[in-house]
């Protein structure tokens, strides 16, 4: 098998309009450059292609597109995975649904074509690359960056995996997981910024080719952590998560990959029933007064302050849901399992609860969050009942869930039989 990584700039000229919060933001400022990164696979005659892009979502209507035109340039992927970083201080723009409008933007056709030919030279010098490698895995908890967004006190599943794959003659190249919502820049920062994958990069000059994947983050965050929202601050908690890796390269275990292959499969969420318009309006209301009050009350607790204006954002963008509503039933998720080796790499579209990844039956699996498609937060039961903003921002019905990760169970049952069964044979030869 061999491995190629290419990355390009994407950063846009300052004055763009940056996504991911309500209200006008107006970029000011470049603070760290935005990129395409592209990792190819190869086995045999087969290619696959990983594409990370550092904004806040890639939608449906991008990923088609991009992959059309690959396909047009006679680039025949046997699968292609796009994912967004999540960054909250890159363009608006780059999502077509119109319920998300308030916080992504309306479409920038000009953008996205910034953003698909770059892409593309990323992919074509990523092609170019390629060569053979090994492959190293190493985890370790990081302290002090990331929390749960509601609680601090509650645990989570705090763990950086790196993989490093070296190449003879080559420069090695870091792919590492981590589970969080990379936005210590906040609403007043008009930065054009890759946040935290920015501020760990900056600690790791060592590696030239690195790409972050981010993982179960829906209820994860820095708003506990993080003590201010500058681009000092990202670099502080940046270097904890470099720290991290560096360290359990130590202690790193070789493993083997023999094979790679992809399953994509479809899933039929179900949508709960919506309120009338009227009593979302008057929901946003309420709320607004809340945080009103708390400010002309001089409340000095910027968490307080902060819980406030989420609830102001769940309730305006659950109205906006409501408004857009297609009035179907069921909406349909498209998701894909990547086998690399003895490694499953589960790609969805969703912010999924980490309490919700958890219960996922299998050791050597990663999610993927922002892949593909962007399809909203994907809570567990208990944000429905303590009415967290995460439950506003999503069309699907209290459970669906849980019972979507017993879906995702059921079919990594029978990859991890045939991964057993494919050993038990090898051991027969």
């Amino acid at each position: 098998m061999k491995i190629g990584f290419a990355q390009v700039d994407i950063t846009p000229k300052v004055g763009i309009e940056l996504a991911g919060f309500l209200g006008k933001r107006v970029s000011t400022k470049i603070d760290t450059p935005l990129y395409a990164k592209a990792l190819v696979f190869q086995e045999n005659k087969k290619q696959y292609l990983w594409l990370t892009l550092d904004i806040v979502a890639v939608d449906y209507h991008f990923y088609n597109e991009l992959k059309r035109e690959l396909e047009v340039r006679l680039y025949n992927f046997s699968d292609i995975q796009i994912i967004a970083t999540h960054t909250h201080s890159a363009p608006k723009g780059v999502c077509e649904s119109k319920s998300l409008q308030d916080l992504f933007g309306e479409v920038d056709e000009a953008f996205l074509r910034h953003l698909a030919v770059n892409s593309i030279s990323a992919v074509k010098n990523a092609v170019m690359d390629l060569s053979e490698f090994t492959c190293s895995v190493a985890q370790k908890e990081v302290e002090g960056v990331a929390a749960s967004r509601h609680d601090p006190y509650i645990p989570i599943d705090n763990v950086v995996t790196t993989f490093k794959f070296e190449r003879k003659d080559k420069d090695p190249i870091l792919l590492y997981h981590y589970p969080v919502h990379p936005t210590i820049l906040r609403a007043e920062s008009t930065a054009i910024s890759s946040d935290l994958v920015g501020g760990i990069a900056h600690h790791l000059p060592e590696y030239k080719n690195q790409m972050f994947l981010n993982g179960p983050s829906g209820n994860i965050s820095t708003r506990f952590t993080r003590k201010s929202s500058t681009p000092r601050e990202v670099r502080r908690l940046g270097k904890k998560v470099a720290t991290a890796i560096k360290e359990s390269l130590v202690e790193a275990r070789e493993v083997p990959l023999d094979e790679i292959y992809a399953l994509h499969f479809s899933y039929d969420m179900k949508k709960r029933e919506l309120p009338p318009l009227e009593v979302c309006q008057n929901q946003i209301d309420k709320a607004q007064k809340h945080l009103d009050q708390a400010i002309a009350d001089n409340l000095q607790d910027p968490m307080e302050i902060r819980f406030l204006q989420s609830i102001v954002e769940g309730e305006t963008m659950f109205c906006n849901l409501i408004k857009h509503d297609d009035g179907l039933p069921t909406q349909e998720i498209h998701f894909a399992i990547v086998v690399l080796g003895p490694i499953s790499f589960i790609f969805m579209p969703f912010e999924m609860f980490s309490t919700l990844a958890n219960k996922l039956e299998c050791e050597d699996c990663i999610v993927v969050n922002y892949a593909n498609g962007y399809a909203y937060y994907l809570p567990d039961k208990s944000a429905y009942d303590m009415e967290y903003y995460e439950a506003l921002m999503t069309y699907y019905e209290k459970g669906e869930g849980e019972a979507f990760v017993h879906f995702i169970n059921e079919k990594v049952k029978k990859i991890k039989e045939r991964i057993r069964q494919k050993h038990k044979e090898a051991v027969l030869d």
